[in-house]
């Protein structure tokens, strides 16, 4: 199977799960016997056992059956998955990214072949991802050379922005701005030392750990509609592992994204893009159970170690 046919397939996929109909609530559990992970994807996360192991079979809960095609769950508030996290980090401090440790976030669980992020956070995972946060801030401060409030300001808003995955509000902005300065008593304190604190208080937050959607209203009270924005967001952690690009988000405000036809051909050009190269060797890694060869190569069709297998084109 060439790349293009790869990536047109998934395109296709990408562009029915992200369009689909809107439909009735019917409510979306962890499909029964979930698993609590394979060893070394969990991160030392538990899951929250109630109400996780029942299959959900359709039925809106009263006893009866739902009888509408196509009908939706409700909408969960998702974490990162672990690759996003790290994509949407080191896009954010490029600079450093190979610097930072990202060994200390808790990792995903697995349902079956492939990782999930359906377990609930525990204190662990809560206590591991602050401690990345205060010891990532200090490496990305140490290559900032701002001398002056203005200058950390407009640090601060451009990282929450990519964190974010949106313009942070002026609320998110009083806020984290707000710790550059002195806390109330403290008498020695610096510039860096508001910068660090700012940068863990951003790592840490909700709005970056979590995929948030709002949405908007539709015709049916239950349902609200996905913006052009909450779509481009989608795209981007599924097949970049990164926050909207410029170009992708330009296309949100300009309704490019309120289709169905609109999104396949914006993930079929996203799919060709080499930032989707890992999401694909993570699938096929996944799907054909490749990280139990051992440290074997894997190859970018194009590239030129693949040049030196001729078997690629088979597998």
């Amino acid at each position: 199977m060439s790349t293009m046919t790869i990536a047109t397939k998934a395109a296709v996929l990408a562009a029915m799960l992200l369009a689909a109909p809107a439909g009735c609530y019917t409510g979306i559990e962890a499909p029964q016997g979930a698993g609590a992970g394979e060893e070394g994807d969990t991160g030392n996360e538990e899951g929250d056992a109630s109400g996780g192991d029942s299959q959900d079979d359709g039925s809106d809960g009263s006893g009866g059956e739902e009888t509408c095609e196509g009908c939706l769950g409700d909408s969960p508030l998702n974490r990162l998955m672990h690759a996003e996290l790290v994509g949407v980090v080191s896009q954010a401090f490029a600079s450093v990214a190979d610097d930072l440790p990202f060994s200390l976030v808790p990792g995903n669980a697995s349902i079956g072949l492939f990782e999930s992020n359906h377990l609930a956070i525990t204190d662990d995972g809560v206590a591991r991802h602050a401690d990345f946060a205060e010891t990532a801030a200090p490496i990305i401060i140490a290559e900032q050379s701002c001398e002056d409030t203005a200058c950390a300001e407009a640090f601060i808003v451009e990282a929450a922005t990519t964190l974010f995955r949106r313009a942070p509000t002026d609320e998110e902005t009083a806020t984290f701005v707000g710790l550059l300065q002195p806390p109330e008593g403290v008498s020695e304190w610096s510039l860096q030392n508001g910068m660090r604190l700012a940068v863990s208080g951003l790592l840490q937050a909700p709005q970056f750990l979590y995929k948030v959607e709002v949405g908007t209203p539709t015709d049916d009270p239950k349902v609200r509609a996905l913006t052009g924005r909450e779509i481009a967001n989608r795209l981007s952690l599924f097949i970049w592992r990164q926050a909207p690009s410029a170009a992708l988000i330009e296309a949100a405000k300009a309704g490019e994204l309120d289709t169905a036809q609109g999104v396949a051909e914006q993930a079929r050009a996203m799919l060709t893009d080499p930032r989707a190269d890992a999401m694909y060797l993570s699938f096929f890694d996944r799907l054909l159970e490749l990280r139990y060869f051992g440290e074997q190569p894997r190859f970018i069709e194009g590239s030129a170690e693949a040049d030196d297998y001729s078997g690629l084109s088979a597998l």
